[in-house]
């Protein structure tokens, strides 16, 4: 084998290794946006507290855009659903978003960064001067289902 061979060897065999030592991450499913309904199981918020304050919806759809990459004009407004109203509220919320992941990618990324979605939650509502304490809300798990596709 000649140098340049032996080079050109080692260079992809340290590529592959590289590749295969990475978890592999969700990316779009498909080339046509899909209409995915997002539900969130949130704690430590109301359903009051989402439904009466446009700022609280806002930086929900903001943080959600965020991760599923796609423009806040994408992701629907909220419907909530009291699930428990005890010392520790929790909240069901469902939101309509349009984006290029099917129903199980989507759920992977949002799982996968569910941690980035409450911050971002709080730090967007914080920042436009909601005049609720959120600080103590976590997303706690998320659920999605396919509804429907257009072709880009």
């Amino acid at each position: 084998m000649n140098r340049n061979a032996e080079i050109l060897t080692s260079i992809i065999s340290d590529l592959l290794n590289s590749f295969s030592a990475k978890e592999p991450t969700p990316v779009p499913s498909y080339n046509y946006y899909m209409v995915t309904s997002v539900s969130l199981i949130m704690s430590g918020i109301t359903k009051p507290d989402i439904d009466d304050s446009s700022i609280v919806q806002s930086a929900l759809k903001m943080a959600l855009a965020g991760i599923l990459d796609v423009p806040v004009n994408m992701v629907g407004n909220p419907e909530t659903a009291t699930l428990s109203s005890g010392q520790i509220p929790i909240v069901s919320v469902t939101i309509y978003v349009t984006c290029k992941y099917d129903a199980e990618s989507a759920e992977e990324a949002i799982n996968n960064q569910v941690a980035d979605l409450t911050n971002s939650f709080i730090e967007y509502a914080n920042n436009a001067g909601c005049s609720i304490n959120i600080n103590n809300v976590q997303v706690i798990n998320c659920i999605f289902c396919e509804y429907g596709n257009t072709h880009i």
